[in-house]
């Protein structure tokens, strides 16, 4: 695995499977939103507003991960003091920690 931490090496490779990766994931995602909102059977009591779950549910999940992304990363520049280049200062974490859903933790 340490062969891997030369960056020329690793940008190597990486240019390599890129493209792989890239079209594997655009077809991947393709098919999952097919078989989400076109294939996937209505339900019995909602009916066919029940699929918008399987696109709301997963982005909301990933909103609330990004927001705690980011509430970590104000947290570890808690410590820098304000300065005149730096607006909001150490005041800032505060702010994204009130803004989280889970700032009581």
């Amino acid at each position: 695995m340490h062969r891997f931490a030369n960056p020329a090496r690793f940008q190597r490779i990486a240019n390599a499977v890129l493209p792989w990766f890239a079209a594997a994931t655009a077809l991947l995602l393709t098919l999952g939103l097919y078989f989400a909102l076109f294939d996937s059977p209505a339900d019995y009591q909602q009916g066919e507003t029940v699929r918008i779950m399987y696109v709301h549910v997963p982005s909301a999940w990933m909103a609330l991960f990004v927001l705690q992304l980011h509430r970590c990363r104000q947290r570890r520049r808690a410590h820098l003091a304000p300065s005149p280049g730096r607006r909001g200062g150490a005041l800032r974490p505060r702010r994204s920690g009130l803004a989280s859903p889970f700032w009581r933790w």
